[in-house]
């Protein structure tokens, strides 16, 4: 078998072109979307990327019965995994969800695609014969120790999740937080940014949020928006 042979083997094994195919799709469907977000092509280009490059590695190693092809399968398999995790999610939150009119909130997008790899990595790993009761007992472990060290920025977390999945406010509400007045314009992992009147952006935290009163400015129950200031 020759380096090209071994190279096309394995791109048939893993499904590479069929990865592409859907990769460049995802492309399209994201830049034609009405809600475009540069930042969500960054992981599948990310990921497809590292997969081509490893791919005529491995291709190789296979041709020439290389003990060393089995280590860099590994991580080939696992990008390509990760690229199929990813495109799938652009293709479902950026194509499919604003078809069927169904907008879901960006973390809660995040934590779907984070789930969807983890499953992808565990089969993949498993898969491969790696013993994945193992693996799971040292993640717990080292999500506890991350848990402990990062209490406050897990608290931000857990808050801009909430938030978005509370209906009490959103974007485009204008609140008041203490002295703040502003308009809420994005609410993400760690912050909530709110654009004030003096062309200002600024970014709360979510857990102060969680802990502050808030008033939403102009909203009250099955009455239309209306805003009275005094002067």
């Amino acid at each position: 078998m020759t380096a090209w042979e071994g190279i096309l083997a394995e791109g048939r094994d893993d499904h590479s072109l069929e990865l592409f195919g859907l990769y460049v799709i995802s492309l399209v469907v994201a830049r034609l979307s009405a809600h475009r977000e540069p930042a969500r092509l960054k992981a599948p280009t990310f990921f497809v990327a590292l997969h081509l490059l490893l791919l005529p590695v491995a291709g190789t190693l296979r041709a020439l019965g290389s003990a060393s092809y089995r280590d860099v399968r590994l991580p080939c398999l696992l990008f390509a995994g990760l690229a199929a995790v990813v495109v799938a999610a652009t293709l479902l939150f950026s194509g499919i969800a604003p078809l069927v009119r169904l907008r879901l909130p960006r973390v809660l997008q995040d934590v779907l695609t984070a789930l969807g790899a983890l499953v992808a990595i565990f089969a993949i790993a498993s898969k491969a014969g790696f013993d994945i009761s193992g693996l799971i007992a040292t993640s717990a472990v080292v999500t506890a120790v991350i848990g402990l060290s990062l209490q406050e920025t897990l608290g931000n977390v857990i808050g801009g999740l909430s938030l978005q999945l509370d209906t009490s406010f959103g974007v485009g509400d204008w609140i008041k937080v203490g002295d703040l007045v502003g308009k809420i314009s994005e609410i993400r992992w760690r912050y909530t940014a709110i654009e004030t009147r003096n062309w200002e952006t600024v970014l709360l935290p979510n857990s102060l949020l969680m802990k502050s009163p808030v008033v939403v400015l102009g909203r009250r129950a099955d009455k239309p928006v209306q805003w009275r200031r005094w002067v």
